[in-house]
C-alpha cells in the first residue's frame, strides 16, 4: 500500500525548489474558504457548539502529494482534558508536544495537490469554561512530514509549517461595548489606556507566562513594551468588584 503514495524524495525535493521564497506549501481556510493567516489568533467567547467551533481546511499549494501532521505546542489556562480535536481522527483532550494524528499505521494526513484533506469535518471545539479569570488558549502547529510522520524542516524557497492559536474567554470583547470603562492605543513601543475608573493591569504572553503587571488610575496611562519579544500580548484588565475583560495586542 505504501508503494501506491510514495514518490521519490529527490523528485519531491526538485518540485519544492521550484516555488519563490517563502511561498507557503499548504494553508489553512475556515469553512467559507477563507484563509486563516499563519500565527492568527482566533477568537471565542463562547464554549457552546458550534459557535465555538473552528472548522478547517488545510490547501496544499503544491504540484505533489503532501502529507501534514498537528503538534500541540501551547496549551494555557487549561489542561487540555476538554477540548475536541479532529485532523484526520478526533481526539478528546490533547497534550502539548503531542503531534496528531496519532498511530504507527498512518501517523499523518495526505492531501492531494491543489485541493484539501478528505477529512473535511476537521475541527477545533473547546468547551473547558477554564477558572474564570484566564483564558483558555491552544496553538497549533501544523507542518509537513513524510510517510512515517517525521517532519520535513523548512526550506528557504518553501514555508512548511503554519501556526494558529484558539483564545476563548467569557469576557473577550472587541468591540466598543467594553465591560469596564477603559480605552487603549498602540504606538511607538508603547501602549496608551485612558482609565474613567481605576483599574489594574496584567500583560500575558500566549504561554500564559505573566510579563508585567500595574495599577492603572485615572486618565492616560502610559505602558512601555519594547522588552517583550512576544509578538502577541494578552492584556488583563480587572478591577476591585471582580470584573474582568481581556483584550490582545500585537507588538511589532
Amino acid at each position: 500500500m505504501k508503494n501506491k503514495i510514495y514518490f521519490p524524495v529527490i523528485l519531491f525535493f526538485c518540485c519544492l525548489l521550484s516555488y519563490s521564497q517563502n511561498e507557503y506549501a499548504f494553508t489553512l481556510e475556515d469553512s467559507d474558504g477563507l484563509t486563516i493567516d499563519d500565527n492568527e489568533i482566533l477568537e471565542f467567547s463562547s464554549t457552546t457548539y458550534p459557535e465555538a467551533s473552528l472548522n478547517f481546511l488545510v490547501r496544499n499549494n503544491t504540484s505533489e502529494v503532501i502529507m501534514v501532521r498537528a503538534e500541540v505546542t501551547n496549551v494555557s489556562g487549561t489542561d487540555g482534558g476538554q477540548i475536541e480535536f479532529c485532523f484526520g481522527e478526533c481526539y478528546f483532550g490533547v497534550l502539548e508536544g503531542q503531534s496528531y494524528p496519532i498511530g504507527n499505521w498512518q501517523p499523518v494526513v495526505f492531501i492531494e495537490p491543489g485541493q484539501t484533506q478528505i477529512s473535511a469535518g476537521d475541527h477545533i471545539y473547546n468547551f473547558d469554561v477554564g477558572d474564570g479569570e484566564n483564558p483558555v488558549i491552544y496553538s497549533f502547529r501544523f507542518y509537513m512530514s513524510d510517510i512515517d510522520g517525521n517532519e520535513l524542516m523548512s526550506i528557504p524557497e518553501l514555508q512548511t509549517d503554519y501556526s494558529i492559536t484558539y483564545f476563548y474567554s467569557s469576557t473577550l470583547s472587541n468591540n466598543s461595548e467594553n465591560i469596564l470603562d477603559f480605552s487603549y492605543s498602540y504606538s511607538n513601543n508603547r501602549i496608551k489606556i485612558n482609565c474613567d475608573e481605576q483599574l489594574k493591569l496584567e500583560l500575558y504572553n500566549l504561554t500564559g507566562q505573566k510579563l508585567f503587571s500595574r495599577d492603572l488610575f485615572f486618565g492616560e496611562n502610559m505602558i512601555n513594551v519594547d522588552k517583550f519579544e512576544n509578538k502577541i500580548i494578552v492584556m488583563k484588565f480587572y478591577n476591585d468588584d471582580g470584573d474582568t475583560e481581556f483584550k490582545k495586542i500585537g507588538i511589532y
